[in-house]
């Protein structure tokens, strides 16, 4: 699978919270993606990978030109048959929740479950990104 993009990194302009997608590779059909994700939540993170199908990228696109917009509203990134997701909430006051779900299965399941705070302001970026992925 090629890299269709290197890095998509939330602004969040604080130190104790980011979020990057790095390495984003489509699947070959176009159903979906898989890149490395690292989070920080607080003293919580997690660095490794997220796969996130196409169709939730559509949806999430018009979600976010919709709050880009004021309305309240979210967007969420996660695979169709997958409980890991990442979900950007806007309320009416423009403030944006950034919370995730994230799961290790093997012999031992581990899971975090994080959310920060930030504001509109990230939508920009992250728009034109999944943009870019989308038409790629």
């Amino acid at each position: 699978m090629p890299i269709i993009a290197d890095n998509i990194e939330l602004q969040t302009n604080r130190d104790a919270t980011s979020l990057r997608m790095s390495s984003v590779e489509k699947f070959a059909d176009g159903s979906g993606y898989r890149c490395n994700l690292a989070v920080r939540s607080g003293r919580f993170t997690y660095d490794g990978p997220f796969f996130f199908d196409d169709s939730f990228v559509g949806e999430a696109i018009v979600a976010i030109q919709s709050m880009l917009t004021g309305k309240p509203g979210e967007a969420v990134l996660k695979g169709l048959w997958e409980k890991d997701s990442i979900c950007f909430a806007m309320n009416r006051l423009g403030h944006v929740a950034v919370r995730g779900l994230l799961l290790e299965n093997g012999g031992h399941t581990q899971s975090l479950k994080f959310e920060f705070l930030t504001d509109q302001t990230i939508f920009n970026q992250l728009l034109q990104d999944l943009l870019a992925l989308h038409t790629a």
